[in-house]
C-alpha cells in the first residue's frame, strides 16, 4: 500500500456519544469547517441521529472500534452503522482492529466489504488500557502482512512519542506500509 499524498486535515468529531440535545449543533458546526478540511472521524457508537451526520455526505469517516465499545468492531457490526450512512467513508484504524482480532481477519474483512469506501487509515498500537502508543517492529511487521489490500489513502499516524522519538515512529509506519512482512517467519518445532 502507498499512502496517498494529501492536503488539508482531518477532523475528530470525538470519542464518546453527545447527548442528543447536542448533536445537531455540533453537525452544524462541523460542517462550517468541511470545506477546510477531507472529512470528519465519526466513531462507530457516537452518534444518536445518523440523519444529520448524513447531511455532511462523504465527509464523514466512521472509524472502527476498539474492544471496548459496544460496536463497529467487526466488519458486520460497521456493515449495520454504514447501511445507516449510504454515503459515508470508513477510517480503519489498525490498533483498534488489532485489539478486537489478532489474525486480523476482521481487517481483511472490512477490506473486503469496504475496501472502496475506506477513506484513511489509523496506525499506532495500543496499550492495555486501549491508549494509543508508539509503533513496535513486531506490531509494524504484523501491519505489514495487511498492508498490500488496504487501498491508496491517507494514513494517520497516531503514535504518543516525545520530539526525539518521531523519526523512528516514521520509520516504522514506513516499513508497516511496506507489505509482506519484514521480520524472518519462525517454523514451530
Amino acid at each position: 500500500m502507498r499512502a496517498a499524498a494529501t492536503t488539508g486535515a482531518s477532523a475528530s468529531a470525538g470519542r464518546t456519544a453527545y447527548a442528543p440535545r447536542h448533536e445537531a449543533a455540533i453537525v452544524d458546526a462541523l460542517a462550517g469547517v468541511m470545506p477546510l478540511v477531507n472529512g470528519v472521524i465519526l466513531h462507530a457508537e457516537a452518534f444518536h441521529d445518523a440523519g444529520a451526520w448524513r447531511t455532511l455526505g462523504a465527509k464523514v469517516l466512521i472509524e472502527n472500534a476498539d474492544i471496548r465499545k459496544r460496536t463497529g468492531r467487526t466488519a458486520a457490526e460497521m456493515e449495520s452503522i454504514l447501511h445507516e450512512f449510504p454515503d459515508a467513508r470508513v477510517c480503519l484504524d489498525l490498533a483498534h482492529a488489532h485489539q478486537v482480532d489478532f489474525s486480523l481477519t476482521e481487517v481483511r474483512r472490512m477490506v473486503h466489504a469496504f475496501g472502496s469506501r475506506i477513506g484513511q487509515v489509523h496506525l499506532s498500537q495500543l496499550d492495555h488500557a486501549c491508549r494509543h502508543e508508539a509503533l513496535t517492529y513486531g506490531i509494524a511487521d504484523v501491519f505489514s502482512r495487511v498492508a498490500p489490500m488496504l487501498p491508496e489513502t491517507a494514513v494517520i499516524l497516531e503514535s504518543c512519542v516525545t520530539a526525539d522519538q518521531i523519526d523512528r515512529q516514521l520509520e516504522l509506519a514506513r516499513l508497516s506500509m511496506s507489505g509482506d512482512g519484514f521480520l524472518p517467519a519462525f517454523a514451530a518445532e
